[in-house]
């Protein structure tokens, strides 16, 4: 009968006893009752099968045959070899075809998992495929897909052939054989190829296969882990939970190197944070995993390189650097330790050793296809401004927004990507695409709303007043914002904030309130206030958004283009509340506040007329009213709202809007109205006109 996640548990007690008591007869026959399928039980105790005797090898060569990759799971692989051993040795005198060409498999097996690349790859090819079942098939298939995906880096035809895994699996109704292709392809294809999203898409359809199959334990931990590294790489702050259950389901389950990946990740995840205890809490849960094997692991060496270089501590980062690239085997690996060599040498301020290594990982990942890890290198390249700025801009750019690489910047490394999306604007490099991604960008560095009163965002974060510790140097940053990188003359903020002063004491008050925005604006990465001797300038970066900009650029797109009536409604959203209250009554906010009510006055006159146009005329007729409510001497608001309520047979109601225009008009000025107003007169048949 095939075997079940809910039968193991039933005979865990019995099985345990029987292993502890050395009774593997008992233990051997009972697994003969069952199918291969059960490997979650394999996994979980097939460890202790390692002292066999050779008479039960003879009389169960298929089951014990089971028993040699857990074994190495377990730590045990020298034990596994000599079993594997021992079986060949027994088949070959029993002249069984098909367990001999099961035992051929089972090695080509070993082979990998104990990272045996090239032995594995001549196994498998002189195995027969015209001999092999639908379970050794898949077996082969997936093995052979894992070789072309890590050490010829063939990732199309890895693709191709976890995908016809998926299929064989799908249609077989062989779960497992699913799982592990499916794991495989978002791992070894997906993941090293950045396509982050689609791992997650597996990773959901992992799980949801456990959930349907209800059999085994183990796809959510599979699962957890590829998600935790797709969310890991796209900067994504729920990763850490994700990954802390991967760690946490793979540790019940005995999936070492599953528990390890986690764990040596939450604990680059940390260092990049620059949160020492947790990183070395996560170092010690890879330690208590592998013991002294986890030092030989590049990514520890990286945690422990990045938080050196967090500390400042340059020789102990240098050792663990060269000690990562000694222990990076693999070429992916490889590319890995020059990219986190140059960040690291990059947040030790040696600029021209970190585009060398970034140099290195850029020619190695073009040359393999590891178009992310080329665009996080070119990252790297670009920032230290060393050379040939230009044209790796204009590549890391290109396949960043060819391959949808938005949240490297946005989120990955958000304080390299502000230096850089900043560069490309000034350099007009990719113009459109550096503009978009700096528009994103800015969710997550600074906003500064001044519709409704000012509000500095930073992150997560809104500054509060005591943030700027003296009022006027709020006003000064506001002065600062509208007029955001442009050089603003001494002179002009001295009129502005300190007109009673002496020139002197104005500019020493000037560099005070500097200080003041400075150290309110501490954590913004890529902010620069600065003061030459005649201007001075404010640059917060190239995430930077302001809501009155934001406001004008969509205002003037709806007022240029035949918009839809509900994208004017979102300009004018924007900009619903009133501008800089605080500061209204002063002369630099003034003229600005008057621009900005001008423009939405005609981006409301132009939604009046395209919801006409639209025919939704009882919402123009609100609108039309509260333009009049804001200023009743409107004429246009008038001759609009009139021309829509006779449309919609309301002209009692527009003689008596008009009426009142009248009377507002003779008391506030006290002259005749225009002939346009005069027309309306004749319309309507009023006799009396204004």
């Amino acid at each position: 009968m095939g075997v079940t996640g809910s039968l193991v548990d039933e005979w865990e007690p019995t099985i345990l006893n029987w292993l502890a008591q050395g009774e593997y007869e008992k233990v051997l026959s009972q697994l003969e009752a069952w199918d291969i399928e059960g490997i979650g039980w394999w996994t979980r105790y097939g460890k202790h099968l390692d002292q066999i005797p050779t008479s039960l090898i003879r009389k169960h060569p298929r089951i014990v045959l089971r028993t040699v990759i857990p074994l190495v799971w377990a730590g045990k692989e020298v034990e596994a070899y000599a079993v594997q051993q021992a079986i060949e040795d027994q088949l070959n005198k029993q002249g069984d075809s098909g367990l001999v060409i099961e035992a051929q498999i089972n090695r080509a097996g070993l082979y990998l998992v104990t990272h045996k690349w090239q032995k594995a790859m001549e196994a498998f090819e002189r195995i027969s495929k015209d001999e092999l079942t639908v379970i050794q098939k898949l077996y082969v298939l997936n093995a052979l897909g894992l070789l072309e995906a890590t050490k010829t880096f063939e990732l199309s035809a890895a693709r191709d052939r976890f995908l016809a895994c998926e299929e064989i699996a799908l249609d077989a109704g062989n779960t497992i054989s699913l799982i592990v292709a499916l794991t495989n392809r978002a791992w070894h294809v997906e993941l090293l190829h950045g396509k982050f999203h689609e791992a997650i898409l597996i990773a959901d359809k992992m799980v949801s296969i456990r959930q349907v199959s209800g059999e085994y334990r183990f796809p959510r931990a599979c699962a957890q882990l590829i998600r935790g590294a797709a969310e890991f790489e796209l900067g994504r702050e729920q990763a850490i939970a994700t990954l802390e259950e991967a760690y946490r389901l793979s540790i019940e389950l005995e999936y070492r190197d599953n528990a390890f990946a986690a764990a040596e990740m939450l604990a680059c995840r940390y260092a990049e944070r620059r949160m020492r205890d947790l990183t070395a809490k996560w170092i010690d849960a890879c330690r208590s995993i592998h013991g002294v094997d986890t030092m030989k692991t590049p990514a520890i060496h990286w945690a422990e390189a990045r938080d050196s270089a967090n500390r400042g501590d340059v020789s102990r980062c240098l050792r663990h650097l060269d000690a990562a690239s000694k222990a990076s085997e693999g070429l992916d690996l490889q590319v890995g330790s020059h990219i986190e060599k140059a960040r690291c040498l990059y947040e030790l301020s040696r600029c021209e050793e970190a585009a060398t290594e970034a140099e290195k990982a850029v020619e190695m990942a073009d040359r393999f296809g590891f178009q992310y890890q080329a665009a996080r290198a070119r990252l790297i390249l670009c920032a230290c401004e060393v050379r040939g700025v230009r044209t790796e801009l204009q590549k890391l750019l290109q396949s960043a927004a060819r391959e949808n690489y938005d949240e490297l910047f946005s989120q990955r490394d958000p304080v390299l990507a502000s230096r850089i999306v900043n560069q490309a604007i000034t350099l007009e490099v990719e113009l459109d695409y550096a503009r978009s991604l700096a528009a994103k960008m800015g969710e997550g560095l600074v906003r500064v709303r001044m519709f409704g009163g000012l509000q500095v965002g930073i992150g997560d974060d809104v500054l509060s007043e005591e943030a700027w510790q003296r009022p006027r140097a709020r006003a000064l940053f506001t002065y600062l914002c509208l007029h955001h990188r442009q050089p603003v003359p001494v002179d002009e903020l001295v009129e502005a904030f300190w007109p009673d002063s002496d020139f002197d004491s104005a500019r020493n008050s000037l560099r005070v309130s500097m200080t003041h925005i400075r150290k309110a604006l501490a954590s913004v990465a890529g902010c620069d206030l600065r003061l030459d001797n005649e201007w001075v300038r404010l640059d917060l970066g190239a995430g930077s958004w302001f809501d009155f900009q934001s406001f004008e650029r969509l205002a003037s797109k709806c007022l240029d283009a035949s918009k839809p009536a509900d994208e004017i409604e979102h300009a004018l959203l924007l900009g619903k509340l009133p501008f800089l209250p605080e500061y209204s009554s002063t002369d630099w906010v003034l003229d600005r506040k008057l621009a900005i009510d001008g423009i939405k006055r005609e981006l409301s006159l132009l939604l009046v007329r395209r919801l006409a146009v639209e025919a939704i005329k009882a919402k123009a007729v609100v609108l039309c009213e509260e333009l009049l409510a804001s200023d009743p001497t409107d004429e246009t608001a008038l001759e609009e709202l009139v021309r829509i309520l006779l449309d919609l047979n309301r002209k009692r109601d527009a003689k008596r809007v008009l009426k009142q225009f009248c009377a507002v008009w003779q008391r506030e000025y006290g002259m005749p109205v225009s002939s346009s107003i005069n027309a309306l007169h004749s319309m309507l048949e009023i006799d009396t006109v204004c």
